[in-house]
């Protein structure tokens, strides 16, 4: 298969994925999270080789100890415990060193030893390194001028960085292995939680490699009480991509499941690698992607190394020839949820959760007297001036969403809502009134297609919130209210997702909705051919 061909497949596949991580990285809320998997192609040892490689340096020598069944950490922390004891004991005329020279020393052999073994393999050649890539040269646009995420001690993306720079008068990237990352960076930041350990003696190392296994539980610690806030804020505000990472990582982990409960509307995607990529059974794979979203908030993509260079050229074309090969391929460039309900259902509160994707309000412009009761308690000619003013708000936010670019945009309420306030024999005058505000004179428009998210609950806990919240309303008013508007909704073939709120807390809910929207085909609702024949004054029974 062509590079275009695979490309084809990753659209046909994950085409909504895309258009969001396109949407991402054209708002500056994009980032990308690499882990011990993307040193393969360099030639980089896994985390089994690298400590049986360090076992088997001569500085240490201790193979023996490689019999005991521990984990990667552990068995590293026994073999820098008995390199300590070794080499306290070559030193014993040395023991009188001031204070902590000696194992300042001991730390940085070790570090040293650690090194040998790394790049025991990797070529210190800049051009060689870069023909051994397998995609990461595809992704080096993205990270320009944002923060990229290296939980790897090795700088070879900083050479990479290097070597393809066209401005010759700057390096083109800066490394940082602190938690003093800037928010809004003018270069490539390359940032290391676990420490850097580049390939040359000459550039400057982080003074501490996460690799010994009380590091790794002073790093979840340091979690706990803010030591990595910068991560946390960093899977907070923006939408990552993780490549090279199978989660074996408790760290990771740790971060991923904080910012799940956290920020429950919050979704990451997640290259699981894969050498079948695309072709792979489907049900094999369900499992693991059930498990990801559920309870990491990721969405899973299995993928091969000619997908995953496929994939970051996507990301990085230019927007027309995008737009055109979706559309080759019979996707959607948008992606448009319109999350809808009666009065009090809490639709803006489950909308504002979902702070990666681009949101619509309810309103448009400040609300009118009125507003706050059911139309029951408003007089004639108060409720004739709300209608109007609803109408001209549904065609202003129509205008809008009819002309978005490609990307996900979440709706807060849904133009046919009009009818869950509107009496029975009014509907088809409601329905001409909307049709006027919309397509005003000689135009041509119509309601934006869209999937419609309905909510249904309790009248009565409903009518609780409705009274905190402020609205003239009570149990039976709202009960009529949302059987009118199962009446519009639930009338629909497709492209209608019900979701019952009953009994669930607002993080329960989210994550239905996020299914929706991530997980689910996505099916847009005929809304303007409903609205036509509400027109005509034809309606189901």
């Amino acid at each position: 298969m062509t590079e275009e061909d695979i490309q084809n497949e990753l659209l046909k596949k994950y085409c909504r994925a895309i258009v969001h991580m396109r949407q991402e990285i054209a708002y500056a809320r994009f980032g990308l999270i690499f882990g011990a998997g993307i040193g393969t192609p360099f030639h980089f040892p896994d985390w089994e080789a690298l400590i049986k490689g360090i076992a088997e340096h001569p500085d240490i020598a201790a193979t023996e100890l490689l019999k005991e069944k521990r984990d990667h950490t552990s068995m590293s922390q026994i073999l820098f415990q008995y390199y300590r004891a070794k080499q306290i004991k070559i030193r014993s005329d040395k023991l009188d060193l001031p204070y902590n020279e000696l194992e300042v020393d001991i730390k940085a052999g070790w570090i040293k030893i650690v090194k040998d073994v790394l790049y025991k393999n990797v070529t210190k050649n800049d051009e060689e390194l870069k023909n051994n890539d397998k995609y990461i040269l595809s992704y080096l646009n993205i990270m320009k001028n944002r923060v990229t995420v290296n939980f790897n001690f090795d700088n070879t993306i900083e050479r990479l960085l290097f070597v393809t720079r066209t401005k010759k008068n700057t390096r083109g990237y800066k490394t940082i292995y602190t938690d003093n990352v800037p928010q809004i960076p003018d270069t490539s930041i390359i940032y290391h939680p676990n420490g850097f350990l580049p390939i040359k003696s000459s550039e400057k190392t982080s003074r501490d490699l996460i690799f010994l296994e009380d590091s790794f539980q002073d790093q979840l610690i340091g979690g706990i009480l803010g030591h990595y806030a910068f991560l946390v804020n960093h899977l907070a505000q923006q939408t990552c991509l993780f490549i090279g990472h199978s989660l074996g990582d408790a760290t990771v982990k740790h971060l991923l499941r904080h910012n799940s409960i956290h920020n429950p509307g919050q979704y990451h995607y997640f290259i699981s690698y894969s050498e079948t990529g695309l072709n792979g059974e489907g049900s094999e794979r369900d499992p693991i992607f059930d498990v990801n979203f559920n309870v990491y908030n990721l969405i899973t993509m299995f993928l091969n190394n000619e997908e995953i260079l496929a994939l970051g050229n996507l990301l990085s074309m230019e927007d027309e020839e995008f737009k055109w090969r979706v559309e080759c391929i019979g996707g959607y460039n948008t992606y448009k949820y319109f999350v809808t309900g009666s009065v009090a259902i809490g639709k803006s509160t489950i909308v504002s959760n979902f702070k990666n994707l681009t949101t619509h309000e309810e309103w448009l412009d400040p609300l009118i007297d009125g507003m706050e009761k059911d139309p029951s308690f408003v007089e004639p000619e108060g409720v004739e001036k709300i209608d109007k003013f609803i109408a001209e708000q549904v065609a202003l936010k129509n205008a809008i969403l009819d002309q978005r670019s490609s990307g996900i945009y979440i709706v807060d309420r849904c133009p046919l809502d009009a009818f869950g306030f509107t009496k029975n024999n009014l509907w088809k005058e409601k329905a001409e009134l909307l049709r006027s505000k919309i397509n005003p004179g000689l135009a041509n428009r119509k309601l934006c297609p869209g999937h419609i998210i309905f909510m249904v609950g309790d009248p009565g806990v409903i009518a609780v919130r409705a009274l905190a919240a402020n609205k003239k309303t009570d149990e039976e008013k709202l009960k009529i209210q949302q059987e009118k508007l199962k009446y519009v909704y639930i009338k629909f073939e497709k492209g209608v997702s019900v979701i019952d709120i009953r009994d669930k807390n607002v993080s329960q809910v989210v994550k239905e909705v996020a299914k929706v929207i991530h997980k689910n085909d996505y099916i847009e609702a005929p809304m303007d051919e409903k609205l036509s024949q509400y027109e005509k004054g034809i309606f189901d029974d």
